[in-house]
């Protein structure tokens, strides 16, 4: 009964109209109804899902370049009538390819990156109320683009004198493209690229004089090492970073005796900046030597200037001292060695001229 069931459900998914009949054969069956039920329900869904797609309107250019950007506008302005948030599809050759929601009567944007030869082909839009998966939606549009991408550039043919040379040389490598005649070269517009393992690495403006560009790797490092081509953009710079390029020849560039050479330099920055250093500690040293002299002189003037007893009459330099005495006074301090000597017999000596040998006051007429 089931392999019957099965066998049944091809022929039941191409023509929807043979479930009456098919479900005659599995009423009797509670696993065949519950089979027929699910086939019933995947049917019916897909007939309204390719019943709810409707067109909508496509814009875009017609031509691009390998690396460009493509952008695709869809419109469902006029297209639905309920104004009601809808699902938009960008379609390539009437399948879907991308999907996005549009809550508001706004206009959808598809952007197609890098492009490459095989995105060429016929583009429309399409709109849903469901949410489908877009490889599951077909349908026609209001419209289509064709869209035809072509290569934008000439591979060229790179020479190299030397596969093999030293770290710290600078390598030329010769960039030629000898038939320029099938494309639109605009000698002002064209660029040449050099590039490394597929990415371009230095650009020139294309020279008609040897047909090509010469590149200059200046003091190659081990870094440089790897497989160089080129390629002649013919009309515009290369407007996509991420593309692989690749000529119609490649070389090998092999660097040797670069970490030798890599090493030397280490050892040149380090003795540089020991060398900085040491003249930095020395000027510091040298000045804080400076300043210790010139405070250690300011102490020996202060302290000659101390030792000067305060209040010193001035003296006539070139001439001998003439001194200034009473010779009353000089006669009777002369016999001592010290002013607070004669002072104290001085004072005693009063004393005794107005006391008495007897005790008795004299009296001072």
């Amino acid at each position: 009964m089931h392999m019957h069931i099965w066998n049944a459900l091809p022929a039941t998914f191409a023509a929807p109209h043979l479930l009456s009949s098919f479900s005659y054969h599995i009423c009797q069956d509670s696993m065949g109804l519950l089979i027929f039920t699910i086939v019933t329900a995947v049917s019916l869904a897909k007939i309204h899902a390719k019943d709810d797609i409707s067109p909508a309107k496509i814009l875009g250019k017609h031509s691009s370049t390998v690396g460009d950007e493509v952008v695709f506008i869809c419109s469902t302005f006029g297209f639905n009538k309920d104004n009601t948030p809808v699902h938009v599809y960008l379609c390539k050759n009437g399948v879907g390819i991308q999907r996005k929601y549009q809550s508001e009567r706004t206009d959808i944007t598809f952007i197609i990156n890098s492009v490459k030869r095989e995105d060429s082909g016929n583009y429309t839009c399409v709109f849903s109320k469901a949410e489908c998966k877009p490889s599951n939606v077909t349908g026609k549009g209001d419209n289509s683009v064709t869209l035809q991408v072509s290569a934008g550039f000439l591979p060229g043919d790179i020479a190299l004198t030397e596969t093999s040379v030293k770290g710290g040389s600078d390598v030329e490598l010769t960039c030629t493209v000898s038939d320029t005649r099938s494309t639109d070269l605009n000698p002002d517009r064209s660029y040449t690229y050099l590039c490394k393992d597929g990415a371009a690495v230095q650009i020139k403006l294309w020279d008609r004089r040897i047909h090509g560009a010469i590149f200059t790797l200046k003091r190659v490092t081990a870094e440089d090492s790897g497989n160089y081509s080129c390629i002649l953009f013919v009309s515009k710079l290369l407007s996509s970073k991420v593309m692989e390029l690749h000529g119609n020849n490649a070389v090998e560039l092999q660097i040797h005796g670069a970490a030798k050479g890599a090493v030397t330099e280490a050892v040149v920055g380090v003795v540089s900046v020991l060398l900085i250093s040491s003249v930095m500690l020395g000027l510091w040293r040298w000045r804080q030597l400076l300043k210790q002299a010139i405070c250690k002189n300011g102490d020996e003037r202060h302290s000659i200037s101390s030792d000067v007893p305060p209040h010193q009459p001035p003296q006539n330099f070139g001439a001998p001292a003439t001194p200034v005495y009473d010779s009353d006074v000089w006669d009777d301090v002369s016999g001592y060695s010290r002013i607070d000597e004669w002072r104290e017999q001085r004072r005693e000596a009063n004393q005794r001229d107005l006391i008495g040998d007897d005790g008795t006051y004299n009296t001072i007429i």
